[in-house]
Order: structure tokens, then C-alpha cells, then sequence
């Protein structure tokens, strides 16, 4: 629809940094308090942390050789430079976008097509997927992100500490879950593992086959 091809050059706009050289905290494609039950704290998650991220992006590339570049080379140059101020805060306003843009109020179920297709060859079965990410994500240590990846027709679960996301691998992502503290605590305290079986209720599995159907290598 029109509406989604606006909202969809919106996010790519946003992710891309907008012509001023900052980069901005970009628009929920839903309400704060649309997550709701399962996600009941959003506001502090978005607001604070994600803004707070997008903050010292700006900050740290001010007057530096990353001013102008978009996300994603920023991410790839500061990655291989080592120059963590900027990889962190760029890498994290990167995951937290493709993050909230995989989750919706109307989301659970599962995905249809091309993609469940893929994911039923490569885990065996939906649920069995389900298992393998729940399984990745409560036993990681510390802070980090679980993503799903794609590669020709295999998919893969990784876990990745801190901020590290695959677009530094060169890796194509389709799904990611947040496994920071501060995504789940004012929610579910310590119980990571109900946190993580509770997102599925909504993960909005058309963008997530929209991610899949858009691997092109």
C-alpha cells in the first residue's frame, strides 16, 4: 500500500541517517504502549536507551572521518578500525531499529511461504526453530543479541555479545531478539527464558519474511 511504501522509506531513511549528518531515533510503526502485555516497559527501552544510543552517535562522530556515512559503512569501518565509541552506539541504534521493526501488536503465529518453508528444512519444524532461539538466547552470557541469518538457503541462530550484529561479518539478518537487560528486567525481572518464550506473541512475521524474501547475494 501507500502507506507502507512511505513507511518503509521512512525506516530506510532513518537507518541511513538523514541528510543533516545526525542521525534520529526513528519512529515506532506502532504506539509506545502498543507491545502491551508483553512488552509493558517500551517507552524506557526506546526513549532512554535507544535515544541514548543515537545520542552519542552523533556525538562521537562529530568532526570525525564517519560524519555522512550511513549506518551500516559506519558500522563495517568502525568494526575494523576498532574505534568502539562509534561501533557501539552505531551498532546498537542499528539492532534496536531492526529490532522494534520485527515486533507488532497484530504479530505472532507464524510465517507463511518461502520463509516458514525454509525455516521447517533447516530446524526440522516450527517449534523446534522456536526452541533452538529460546535455547541461544537464555544461555548467553551477559548482554548481546540473538539473530537469525540467512545464507543462501540456510538459515542459522547466532548469539552475539554486546553490540556485535552480522552486518560486520557481512552477514544478512531476517529476525533478532534483544538479550540486554534493560530490554526485559522492568518486565520479567531475571526470568530471561519467559521473556524470550513471550516475544513470539509478537514477532511480526510478515517483515520478518519480507527480510527473508529480500536476501539477494
Amino acid at each position: 500500500s501507500k502507506m507502507m511504501k512511505m513507511r518503509l522509506k521512512l525506516i530506510a531513511e532513518e537507518i541511513l541517517g538523514l541528510q543533516d549528518k545526525t542521525f534520529k531515533l526513528p519512529e515506532l510503526p506502532y504506539k509506545v504502549t502498543a507491545l502491551k502485555p508483553t512488552l509493558k516497559t517500551l517507552d524506557v527501552h526506546y526513549n532512554k536507551h535507544h535515544g541514548g544510543y543515537v545520542d552519542k552517535l552523533n556525538e562521537n562522530i562529530q568532526g570525525t572521518k564517519y560524519n555522512g556515512m550511513s549506518l551500516e559503512k559506519i558500522i563495517q569501518r568502525s568494526y575494523s578500525d576498532s574505534h568502539l565509541p562509534v561501533y557501539n552506539n552505531a551498532a546498537q541504534h542499528f539492532n534496536h531499529t531492526f529490532f522494534w521493526n520485527i515486533l507488532s501488536p497484530d504479530g505472532g503465529g507464524k510465517p507463511k511461504g518461502p520463509c516458514l518453508e525454509s525455516i521447517e528444512k533447516n530446524f526440522q519444524s516450527f517449534q523446534n526453530f522456536k526452541d533452538v532461539i529460546i535455547e541461544k538466547g537464555k544461555n548467553h552470557f551477559g548482554s548481546g543479541w540473538v539473530w537469525v541469518i540467512r545464507n543462501g538457503s540456510s538459515l542459522s541462530v547466532q548469539d552475539m555479545h554486546d553490540a556485535n550484529n552480522p552486518i560486520t561479518q557481512n552477514q544478512y539478518p531476517i529476525l533478532v531478539i534483544d538479550l540486554w537487560e534493560h530490554a526485559y528486567y522492568l518486565d520479567y525481572q531475571n526470568e530471561r527464558e519467559k521473556y524470550l518464550t513471550e516475544i513470539f506473541n509478537i514477532i511480526d512475521w510478515n517483515n520478518v519474511s519480507e527480510n527473508f524474501e529480500g536476501y539477494k547475494r
